[in-house]
């Protein structure tokens, strides 16, 4: 018989009514056949009709599998031999034809499945790509370095994965998520206007809401050291009121803060108050300005705005001081 072309596998999915499902491959023995249920074989529960047919046959379950399982039918057969033939003994011409077509099939089962697996173009110069040992690439990604061999991505230098983004990539759920981001909890609410985006109704934090001068504004008094670690914990918009002259602030490195003065004071330039012009600064009220702590307890003055236009200096016009510093 010859031994013509075709696929070794079929899939179905049940109706939780149906017991009988068909194969349109040829199966020379039961025993070639694999039966799986969302993918655990079946060795048991089924029969088989239609051994020996070349366009194929059918099983039949003595239950219904349940609705929407996948049912799959695939020819496998065993790359072995149990006939011998003997020395100067009979040579049946049927049984010679039944080796020589599972000869065929199983070549044509393992082509099949070869077909489903990654490989490479022919003539690729990164051949053979070996995965690493199980013990180096648990628990990581799967990427290739620049010769093109596989390797695990650990969140390092020279692999895809940033070590930071190795930091979110291993966080849990999205509680964990928004630790390592700084983003708060998910149930911090805002009420962001129709004009900026938003419904006017209350929805999840919004970047918007997490800029300093969308927080609520504090007041903290003016002294020669305004200790923002305790005045301002829990926001980053304050109020200075008082006219002390200002030449330190207490506060934690990374912070940014929005500031408004409630009146006249000197801000000192000095190591710890760091202006864009390397002068004093003396305030008004209404006078806006944007710090930035560049390290514990030292403030560079990013940005600083006049509330009300003021002379400077004899002679010098009416104007705003501004700055500006990457962040």
């Amino acid at each position: 018989m010859t031994v013509v072309v075709q696929t070794p596998y079929n899939a179905h999915i049940a109706n939780g009514v149906t017991t009988l499902f068909g194969f349109d491959f040829q199966l020379l023995d039961a025993a070639d056949l694999q039966v799986s249920l969302d993918g655990a074989v079946q060795s048991t529960g089924f029969s088989i009709a239609g051994i020996g047919v070349q366009s194929g046959g059918s099983i039949t379950f003595a239950v219904a599998p349940a609705s929407n399982v996948l049912v799959e039918i695939q020819r496998l057969i065993p790359l072995a031999r149990s006939i011998d033939y003997q020395l100067n003994g009979d040579l049946p011409s049927d049984q010679v034809d039944r080796d020589f077509d599972r000869l065929w099939q199983a070549l044509q089962d393992a082509a099949y499945f070869a077909g489903l697996t990654v490989g490479l173009p022919a003539g690729d110069t990164a051949a053979p790509v070996i995965l690493p040992s199980v013990a180096n690439r648990a628990n990581t990604f799967f990427a290739f370095d620049s010769l093109g061999q596989a390797i695990a991505a650990l969140g390092v230098p020279s692999v895809p994965v940033t070590a930071f983004a190795a930091t979110l990539l291993d966080d849990m759920n999205a509680a964990g998520a928004r630790a390592t981001l700084g983003l708060g909890s998910a149930a911090t609410e805002s009420v962001v206007p129709v004009n900026k985006g938003g419904t006017g109704q209350t929805t999840a934090l919004g970047i918007e809401s997490i800029l300093p001068i969308n927080q609520a504004r504090v007041d903290v008094a003016s002294a020669a050291t305004v200790n923002l670690t305790t005045g301002a914990a829990s926001t980053d918009h304050i109020n200075i009121t008082g006219t002390t002259t200002i030449t330190a602030f207490t506060v934690a490195a990374g912070r940014t803060i929005f500031v408004r003065f409630a009146g006249a004071l000197t801000l000192t330039n000095n190591a710890n108050i760091v202006t864009q012009s390397g002068a004093n600064i003396v305030t008004a009220a209404g006078d806006t300005c944007i710090l930035r702590a560049t390290a514990a307890n030292v403030v560079e003055v990013l940005a600083y705005t006049r509330g009300i236009p003021q002379a400077l200096g004899d002679g010098q016009a009416w104007q705003s001081i501004t700055g500006s510093r990457a962040l």
